[in-house]
């Protein structure tokens, strides 16, 4: 395997601005290492991070987002026009990743296909709103952004809506995208069969909303292509969460391991299985 100096370079960098971390813990973060150079400077550390909402943003976008203690209640929209989602789980996920409270929003919205075209209606309202799609009938992501930015309620700090149809992103216009998010508190996040991809890309485009760029240095589960990341956080993106909500590491890594043997994921099972053992010599 080639030696990544340049992600060397930058993982040092990274610990540098992390204190009591030891060589074990360390050893352990060596498994979700990326495998080649890290290609990006423009990565977010935490210093980075806290000077959010105070500086130029990034090309990221996510600069323009101002890092609060208060941030702590994610929302949740359902607008699934076929699946059964299994709701209580997908909050329970959320709280457990992110240490965040996280409620389902009855907004009385409804995503419908009529006519070749795809709505979303405010039911009480009785307000229909257009969405774009292109010539595969991929939703524009942007344009279900457009109504929900309006509608996400103030006392929500992330509100994530999932879909069952195929999203696109107008910059990438032929193709199914996992999920996106905006500057504005807001993403979509499209169903997927892979309950592994499903729930990593969830816990990825909230980071997003909370500021969380993509992560150049570990392969963690804010690398940019989640559907092959891990679904482990990296020591700095960590950091970063306990700047949102402090957090009790290894109670979080139990609460984590509870819900992967719930749903089967074994070698994540294995990882944090590691972890507890270590923080607990």
């Amino acid at each position: 395997m080639k030696k990544d100096l340049k992600g060397e370079k930058y993982r040092n960098k990274a610990l540098d601005q992390i204190t009591n971390v030891n060589q074990l813990i360390l050893d352990q973060f060596q498994k979700i290492q990326v495998d080649s150079d890290i290609e990006s400077q423009d990565i977010q550390l935490l210093d980075d991070f806290e000077k959010m909402g105070h500086q130029e943003p990034n090309e990221e976008g996510t600069g323009r987002i101002s890092v609060k203690q208060n941030f702590n209640t994610i929302g949740i929209i359902n607008l699934s026009l076929e699946k059964s989602l299994k709701i209580n789980d997908i909050k329970q996920w959320i709280n457990k990743y992110l240490g965040l409270r996280t409620t389902t929003l009855n907004l009385n919205l409804a995503l419908y296909y009529e006519k070749k075209s795809f709505y979303i209606e405010e039911l009480k309202q009785n307000k229909k709103h257009k969405l774009q799609k292109n010539k595969l009938e991929y939703i524009d992501v942007f344009t279900i952004f457009d109504v929900l930015i309006n509608l996400k309620p103030k006392h929500i700090c992330s509100l994530i809506a999932i879909v069952d149809q195929n999203i696109f992103d107008p910059l990438q216009p032929d193709s199914n995208i996992l999920g996106r998010a905006c500057g504005d508190g807001v993403c979509v996040v499209q169903f997927q069969e892979n309950l592994k991809v499903f729930y990593g890309t969830i816990v990825h485009e909230l980071m997003h909303t909370l500021g969380f760029d993509h992560c150049y240095l570990w392969n963690c589960l804010m690398n940019e292509d989640v559907d092959s990341s891990s679904l482990h956080l990296c020591v700095n993106d960590l950091e970063k969460l306990s700047m949102i909500k402090k957090y009790d590491k290894v109670k979080r890594y139990k609460s984590l391991l509870s819900f992967y043997k719930k749903v089967g994921f074994q070698e994540e099972c294995k990882w944090i299985e590691k972890m507890i053992e270590i923080f607990e010599q």
